[in-house]
């Protein structure tokens, strides 16, 4: 009698012969291997923190193992730095910030596979446990008052408005509480009956309009922090006594940062200025229990810190009184110590480099480079694997080229299934997935193939190219402004642009736009936020004025317009409604003379454009009326 075999049964003996979560050195796990090790982990329970050189490989990591996860799962994670380092004044990317805090709260949602730069490491953190205490949880037919949740968002950083329409925001109405979480892709609509919590939907930003329901959700702080209004007051307290110890020019900008930090304190001003008070000692890996700390390349990882420490060293010299905050030493953990702390933790080394192991690898060949352009060769091997009832997977990236593979291969009647699961592969069939993959394998112990783009094309396809260079079609767009335009900023008001210029931190090459406001401001902007960006149109001839970084200004002139938009929109309402409830007149219908008059017009046919016109015709006795009617064919 013979086996049955199900889907992703190829997948599972793959995963429980690798056993990566009892491996401490991970070796010889390249492309779509390490891709699948890596997604195996982050269905585990539990946080794995997978942490990579740099930046950039953080995220070519982040998109290969995306492939494997099932749809819409928070189970993985890319952590990135805010910015290249505490000194860095450039804008910070909202997503960035969200996926941070997503990170920090893994463990509410049973654990995640969380990848981040070794930077992230080196990072101060305040009172993790704190934080984590902070979040809570909110689930349907809970007894909880709608002014005692209220309460609650307000102490844990969100905003109040009219309309949720940004993250960090809440907003009351009747019974209903709309509240956004800084890590949820999605707002959600509590529906309260008296003191019960009634329902709890997802709800679209742009319609307004509810499409999920949800049993709970959990929320989070907006911030990396959490800080009592005494604590505040200390730190304002402590910066108010350090801008009399500082120069003029360092007072004026720590005076500047002090400002806004009393305006409305978010996560950066706190990191800026609480070392003022005291350190940070929490590291990244206190937010969750348990946690597996897997470093690619080890060696190199801790290499890349002490040159990234010195880098960071010389920066602080170079900008002197350019920069009011502290030495680094107040805002990282000394490289040297962190090693020391992670070798007595214990690690586990993924290396793509090292000793296969002979268990696993001696049944999996990788694919070689292709070498045929007809795709003849593909199909043939792709229908002898099929035939012999293997299980095969086609990931690739380019949407056209998914598309004619898939018609290819039904073309040459070679059987193809669909699957909602990444791992649903079946014996004797292909599955496609979209998605981004480098060096496909064959395991002849387990029968399944995977073949990725790289392994069936040989070049790179224009879709694909044009892809990668899309970053710079912003950059022609900023290469028509010309330096001394003025431009407005959406977070930090009017400037002047000062140009393009290119610069190198923690080993990445990056464009920015220089922004000079007001005094020694400067703001670089990366070229992928120029969105945020946009040229002063105003009176001909009328110059605005320069804002400072971090002033009040701005912020007090948005809410002012944002105060006028809801007046207008609220009159226009008021207009629209009274013209609605007036009631029309109705004209009578035509009567008997009306009719004889109208028939005794004479009508004249005449061209006009694509449409025949019965049109004017003058007489001394009459003008005839113009109508129009379709053209007719002649």
């Amino acid at each position: 009698m013979s086996t049955v075999k199900y889907r992703g049964e190829a997948f599972s003996e793959l995963i429980s012969a690798i056993e990566p979560e009892n491996k401490t050195n991970i070796t010889g796990y390249t492309g779509t291997l390490a891709a699948i090790t890596l997604a195996s982990l982050a269905a585990r329970k539990g946080v794995t923190l997978f942490v990579t050189g740099t930046v950039e490989r953080a995220k070519e990591v982040f998109r290969l193992v995306s492939v494997w996860m099932e749809p819409n799962s928070r189970r993985l994670i890319c952590m990135l730095p805010e910015r290249e380092s505490i000194y860095d004044q450039t804008a910070i990317d909202s997503d960035i910030m969200a996926s941070r805090l997503s990170a920090l709260a893994a463990d509410k949602h049973e654990g995640a596979l969380i990848i981040a730069p070794a930077f992230v490491l080196m990072e101060r953190f305040f009172d993790p446990p704190k934080w984590i205490n902070s979040c809570f949880d909110v689930s349907t037919n809970d007894m909880i008052s709608r002014e005692e949740l209220v309460e609650k968002l307000i102490k844990s950083g969100y905003k109040r408005v009219n309309v949720v329409e940004e993250r960090a925001t809440f907003a009351v109405r009747g019974s209903l509480l709309d509240v956004f979480p800084p890590d949820l892709e999605y707002p959600v609509r509590l529906d309260f009956f008296g003191d019960d919590l009634d329902s709890i939907k997802k709800f679209s930003i742009e319609t307004q309009r509810t499409f999920d329901k949800c049993q709970h959700v959990s929320v989070v702080p907006v911030n990396e922090y959490v800080a009592t209004e005494d604590e505040l007051l200390g730190i304002t307290s402590r910066i108010e006594a350090e801008i009399l110890k500082q120069d003029e020019r360092r007072s004026n900008l720590l005076s500047r940062k002090l400002e806004h930090f009393m305006m409305s304190p978010d996560t950066l001003d706190f990191k800026e200025l609480k070392p003022f008070v005291e350190k940070g000692y929490g590291f990244i890996w206190e937010y969750w229990k348990d946690c597996r700390i897997i470093i690619e390349e080890s060696e190199q990882c801790f290499l890349g810190l002490e040159e990234t420490t010195k880098k960071i060293e010389n920066l602080y010299k170079q900008l002197g009184d350019m920069t009011p905050l502290m030495p680094p030493r107040h805002y990282y953990h000394d490289y040297r110590r962190l090693e020391e702390l992670l070798s007595e933790r214990g690690i586990t080394n993924f290396s793509r480099f090292g000793e296969k192991e002979d268990a696993i690898f001696k049944d999996i060949e990788l694919l070689p480079p292709p070498t045929d352009e007809s795709r003849e060769s593909l199909v043939k091997d792709l229908k002898h694997l099929v035939d012999n009832d293997w299980a095969v997977v086609l990931v690739i990236d380019s949407e056209n080229r998914f598309n004619n593979l898939k018609g290819l291969l039904g073309e040459r009647k070679i059987k193809i299934h669909s699957s909602a699961r990444p791992f649903g592969a079946a014996y004797g069939s292909v599955l496609f997935l979209r998605g981004y993959a480098t060096h496909g394998f064959k395991d002849y112990k387990r029968k399944l193939a995977i073949f990725t783009e790289g392994d069936i094309y040989l070049s790179a396809d224009k879709e694909v190219r044009k892809r990668r260079h899309s970053g710079r079609q912003n950059i022609v767009q900023i290469e028509q402004m010309v330096p001394g335009d003025i431009v407005v900023h959406a977070d930090h008001g009017i400037a002047e642009f000062r140009g393009i210029q290119t610069m190198t931190a923690g080993g990445n090459t990056r464009e920015y736009m220089l922004l000079q406001y007001a005094g020694t401001d400067k703001l670089y902007v990366p070229t992928d936020q120029v969105h945020k960006v946009t040229k002063y149109i105003g009176n001909e001839g009328y110059i605005p004025k320069i804002h400072s970084l971090n002033s009040k200004t701005w912020i007090l002139q948005k809410t002012k317009i944002s105060k006028n938009v809801e007046a207008i929109a609220k009159e226009l309402l008021e207009l629209y409604a009274k013209r609605i409830a007036n009631v029309g007149y109705a004209f009578a219908p035509d009567d008997d003379l009306q009719r004889q008059m109208e028939e005794r017009f004479q009508q004249v046919r005449v061209w006009r454009g694509s449409w025949r016109r019965r049109g004017t015709v003058q007489s001394p006795a009459v003008v005839r009326p113009l109508f129009l009617e379709p053209r007719e064919r002649i």
